[in-house]
């Protein structure tokens, strides 16, 4: 069966990416080959964007810092001018490297720090809210967007992602320091569900006010992403589009959730 279930992968993956390295410089020039070949991908990904600062306060101030962890191939500088958008590695459509565990940041200067798909590749989350409390001004927010923790996420992470995990009984810091090799996928249901007592224990400046299920894992999944071939043609996904903004589409087939965490004014 798992023979059966790696050659399907295969004849869905694209090509492009059947045999690449590991090497994030050059998965980075190839996601955003595939990226620009699909439209539709980028509109899902553009209305997860927009909910992403929806749910954020942006300063206008130059003083304040509006600022992306881990953009990779899609960064929300693209749709929204007045964040920096950054990554652990270089790349010439990026502002800029950041460690989002080492943030060269001064005390009290960012008003949100976004991370899409990026919290599970964290090797110590402990670490960066502890430099998120230091480098956020009070009343400022982490916008995260990472994998849901539903059946469906349950099922499909580990078939479609074999060189990270979604163990829900993992610890907080099973992620190798590798960008892309041996993440977690399921760290966010650990630290802000299975152990948000410990969070909240940990990180008394931190608060968690909102998180949701989003309702775009249908629509995510038709197109392909990154690394798979689309499954359905564009009037198909713009049909789904509509549902999905009827608000009818149930959260078992919603692959990623939002959460919003903020600090407060005692810090």
């Amino acid at each position: 069966m798992e023979m059966l279930t790696e050659i399907i992968l295969n004849l869905l993956r694209e090509p492009t990416k059947r045999n690449i390295s590991e090497d994030q410089s050059k998965r980075l020039e190839v996601d955003r080959k595939i990226m620009i070949s699909k439209p539709e991908f980028l509109k899902v990904v553009s209305d997860i964007q927009n909910m992403m600062v929806s749910n954020a306060r942006l300063s206008e101030s130059r003083n304040d810092l509006n600022l992306e962890l881990g953009a990779g191939v899609i960064p929300m500088k693209s749709n929204f001018p007045n964040i920096k958008s950054t990554d652990i590695v270089s790349a010439s459509h990026l502002d800029g490297i950041l460690d989002a565990t080492n943030l060269d940041l001064k005390d009290n200067s960012t008003q949100t720090l976004f991370l899409q798909n990026t919290f599970h590749h964290l090797p110590d989350p402990q670490k960066f809210f502890e430099e998120s409390i230091r480098v956020l001004k009070n009343g400022g927010r982490i916008v995260i967007v990472d994998p849901f923790h539903n059946m469906l996420s349950s099922f499909l992470y580990p078939i479609l992602f074999r060189t990270e995990t979604f163990d829900k009984k993992g610890s907080w810091n099973d992620a190798s320091n590798h960008a892309m090799i041996g993440a977690n996928q399921a760290l966010s249901f650990i630290v802000f569900k299975r152990d948000i007592a410990k969070f909240n224990a940990s990180n008394v400046n931190l608060r968690l006010i909102h998180a949701e299920p989003l309702s775009s894992g249908l629509r995510y999944l038709l197109t392909g992403g990154l690394n798979f071939k689309k499954l359905m043609p564009d009037f198909v996904l713009k049909i789904v589009s509509c549902i999905e903004r009827a608000g009818i589409l149930p959260s078992f087939l919603s692959i990623h959730w939002i959460v919003v965490l903020e600090k407060s004014a005692e810090s």
